[in-house]
């Protein structure tokens, strides 16, 4: 009993790895000079709705989906963003002042901090009032506008 338990188990695990992978969003990658794909809805505490691609989440009002994700997750993961989108901050920075990066479609920000050149081109398309505020290279970046943080951004990592 339990050894064809065990079997099925086994015979079930590459499906279920396959499920969560497929599930698992895809970021865009500057090699590739294309707008986010949104793929999640996130339901935040104060009511607004953000869109993600996986790197990226915005206010809905702001990205303009043609159509919104059918994924949307719970009002628990807004907590989770909300949270970043108070914290402390070393740096603000405008998107005109980032700088061309090392690398084909991307930008740096403060302290060399890497950013997607399709996340830039975006937020400069939709927002282009929008600033940046960073803390360390491996935290969130947030997005502001007109003084309200209105998106989260990862920085990406860049080979040595």
């Amino acid at each position: 009993m339990i050894r064809s338990i065990l079997v099925a188990c086994l015979i079930a695990l590459p499906a279920v790895a396959t499920v969560v992978a497929q599930d698992k969003p895809k970021p865009s990658s500057p090699s590739v000079v294309a707008p986010p794909v949104w793929q999640l809805a996130i339901t935040m505490p104060d009511g607004r709705t953000f869109v993600s691609d996986g790197a990226l989440a915005v206010d809905a009002k702001i990205a303009r989906p043609d159509a919104m994700p059918k994924k949307v997750l719970p009002v628990e993961s807004g907590k989770t963003i909300a949270g970043r989108l108070t914290g402390k901050y070393a740096d603000e920075i405008a998107l005109s002042g980032l700088r061309s990066g090392p690398r084909t479609n991307t930008f740096l920000g403060p302290r060399d901090i890497p950013l997607n050149g399709n996340y830039v081109t975006f937020l400069r398309g939709v927002a282009p009032r929008s600033r940046l505020r960073f803390s360390g290279p491996l935290d969130p970046i947030v997005v502001m506008l007109d003084g309200q943080a209105v998106g989260l951004l990862m920085a990406i990592a860049m080979p040595k």
